[in-house]
C-alpha cells in the first residue's frame, strides 16, 4: 500500500512556471477591467480567496482543537471551490472561451491541469485517511490490551504516512507559490482579470491543502510521541485519549476531503462542457 501509495505521489508533477504569489490578499480593484455585471461574482470569489488565506496564515492549533481547524479549512475549501464553479458557469465566462475556440487560452490549460492535479491530491490524501483509520483502530487496540510490541508496530508503520502526508503537502505548496500566467496579460477584452482571479482560487486552495496535510501529519507525528511513552495504567488513558483525538481529526478531514475533491471535479467539468463546443 505504502509503496503504490509512493507511485501516485511521484504520478503528482507541477508545471513549471517564472514566478510566485507571495500569497497576496486580492483587492477587488484588480476586477475593474471586467464589465459591470461581472463584478458581484468575482469579488466574491476574490472574499473566498482572502478568507481562506487568512484561514491558512493563522497557525495550526494544538490537537485537540484540530478537529475543528479541519473542519473550517475544509469549509472555506469548498466555499472557495463553489464561487469559481459558479464563475465558470457565467454566461459571459462561457461567451468569452468560446470566442477563443481558435487560439486556446493559457489559462484555461492552466486551470484544467490545476484541478486534475488538486483532484488527484485529495484522491490521494483519501486513501492515506482510510489507511490511517485502520492504523489507529489497531493502536487503539493495543493500548487496551497493553501490549506494547503491537503498539509499536502500528505505530511504525503510521510514520510512513505521516512522511506521505508531508510529500503530499510540499507538492501542493508548489502550486500555490505559482503567479498568474503572463500570457493572460496581452489580452483586452477583461481576461487578465478573470485569469488573475481563477489562478489566485486555485493557488489558494493548493495552499489551504497543503496546510491541512501539514498540520494532519503533524498532529499525528504528535500522538504517536505521546502514546510511545505510555506505560502506566494513567499515561495509557491518556494515550487512548489522544489516540482518539487523533481518529476524530481524521474522520474530519476524511468528510471534508470527499466534498472538496466532488468540488473540484466539478469544477473541471464544468470548465470541459465550457471549451467542449470548440
Amino acid at each position: 500500500m505504502v509503496a503504490w501509495f509512493r507511485q501516485r505521489l511521484a504520478a503528482l508533477t507541477v508545471p513549471k512556471a517564472s514566478s510566485y504569489l507571495g500569497h497576496k490578499e486580492l483587492s477587488c480593484s484588480c476586477s475593474t477591467s471586467l464589465p459591470g455585471r461581472f463584478h458581484p461574482i468575482v469579488a466574491g470569489l476574490q472574499d473566498s480567496v482572502n478568507a481562506l488565506l487568512g484561514w491558512t496564515k493563522a497557525p495550526a492549533p494544538a490537537q485537540a482543537a484540530c478537529t475543528a481547524w479541519i473542519g473550517a479549512g475544509m469549509e472555506h475549501l469548498g466555499h472557495l471551490l463553489s464561487g469559481l464553479t459558479d464563475l465558470l458557469h457565467h454566461p459571459q465566462v462561457q461567451d468569452l472561451q468560446r470566442r477563443r475556440c481558435q487560439t486556446a487560452s493559457s489559462w484555461t490549460e492552466r486551470l484544467l491541469g490545476d484541478l486534475i492535479l488538486l483532484a488527484d491530491a485529495h484522491s490521494c490524501f483519501s486513501e492515506v485517511l482510510v489507511s490511517l483509520k485502520q492504523l489507529l483502530d489497531e493502536a487503539q487496540a493495543a493500548v487496551r490490551h497493553r501490549d506494547a510490541t503491537r503498539l509499536a508496530a502500528a505505530l511504525c508503520t503510521r510514520r510512513r504516512y505521516d512522511r506521505a502526508l508531508s510529500s503530499l503537502a510540499a507538492t501542493l505548496r508548489a502550486v500555490s507559490h505559482r503567479s498568474s500566467s503572463p500570457a493572460a496579460a496581452t489580452s483586452d477584452s477583461g481576461e487578465p482579470a478573470l485569469a488573475e482571479a481563477v489562478a489566485a482560487a486555485t493557488c489558494a486552495v493548493a495552499s489551504a491543502s497543503a496546510a491541512i496535510f501539514a498540520g494532519l501529519a503533524s498532529a499525528s507525528a504528535s500522538s504517536v510521541l505521546r502514546a510511545l511513552t505510555s506505560p502506566t495504567t494513567a499515561s495509557s488513558a491518556e494515550a487512548m485519549e489522544r489516540l482518539q483525538n487523533l481518529e476524530e481529526c481524521v474522520v474530519a478531514a476524511e468528510d471534508g476531503c470527499e466534498q472538496v475533491h466532488r468540488a473540484l471535479v466539478n469544477a473541471r467539468v464544468s470548465l470541459l462542457n465550457v471549451l467542449t463546443p470548440c
